[in-house]
């Protein structure tokens, strides 16, 4: 069995949009990354994995999926940083 989730940014971390689906598509409004570890973490059978899409940018957005899987006894085995232009620091990463 395999997890997907999308989290998002934490609310007031950036501009909110006028419409509240706009919203709902980057900041975390039913949980942070923390809590979509921890869900994952007691649906997924033995030898499952879930994997993410989560920012890395600034730093403290790294450290929060590292440290939301360590604290639902996850394990990462694999990162993919995303580079959206060439040249610049990865944005995003696959995490599985």
């Amino acid at each position: 069995m395999c997890w997907a989730a999308r989290p998002y940014f934490p609310l007031g971390s950036g501009v909110e949009a006028d419409h509240p689906q706009k919203v709902a598509c980057r900041f975390e409004m039913r949980g942070n990354i923390a809590d979509y570890c921890a869900v994952a973490a007691r649906h997924l059978e033995r030898g499952g994995f879930f994997a993410c899409v989560f920012p890395v940018t600034p730093d403290e957005q790294h450290e929060r999926v590292k440290s939301g899987a360590r604290a639902a006894g996850l394990t990462i085995v694999r990162w993919r940083p995303v580079v959206l232009r060439e040249g610049e620091r990865p944005l995003l990463d696959y995490s599985a």
